[in-house]
C-alpha cells in the first residue's frame, strides 16, 4: 500500500489534502492548520515528494490573503491500518511525521526579528485517512 491521494485529517483538526502524485513521486497539495497565526479556514500550497510509504513536503505560510514569514517542512511515513509500531491509532491508516518550522519574526510583533534559538520549532504530527 502507498500514500493515498485525497484528504488526511490531523488530531488537532489540521488538514493535508494531497491533490496529485506525479512522475518521480512529485507531490502537490494544500495544507490547512488549526494552530498558530494563520486563519484556521485558509489553505496553503504544499509541495514535496513521496516514495511509496515515505513523504516529505513543505508549506510556505503565504497565500493571496496572508503572509506569515515562515515555512514548515514535514517528513514522515505512511502506516497501514493494523500497523502497531507507530505513534497514532493503529486501527486507522495514517501518516506520521516530524515537522520543522522556520520563522523570521515574532507573530505578535512582525517588526521584531527572532534570535537564532527562537527561529526554529520542531514537533511531530499524525494525519488519518478520511475517505
Amino acid at each position: 500500500m502507498t500514500i493515498r491521494i485525497g484528504r488526511w485529517l490531523g488530531r488537532n483538526g489540521s488538514g493535508l489534502e494531497i491533490l496529485s502524485i506525479g512522475e518521480g513521486g512529485h507531490l502537490t497539495g494544500r495544507y490547512q492548520t488549526k494552530v498558530g497565526f494563520p486563519d484556521p479556514g485558509a489553505w496553503f500550497d504544499a509541495h514535496g515528494m513521496t516514495d511509496g510509504m515515505l513523504i516529505g513536503f513543505t508549506v510556505l505560510w503565504k497565500n493571496q490573503k496572508e503572509q506569515h514569514g515562515s515555512l514548515t517542512s514535514f517528513t514522515g511515513r505512511y502506516l497501514a491500518k493494523g500497523t502497531e509500531d507507530g505513534l497514532g491509532d493503529s486501527s486507522r491508516e495514517r501518516i506520521e511525521a516530524l515537522w520543522h518550522l522556520a520563522r523570521l519574526n515574532d507573530g505578535d510583533d512582525p517588526a521584531k526579528p527572532h534570535a537564532m534559538w527562537e527561529t526554529f520549532l520542531t514537533n511531530s504530527t499524525v494525519w488519518y485517512w478520511t475517505p
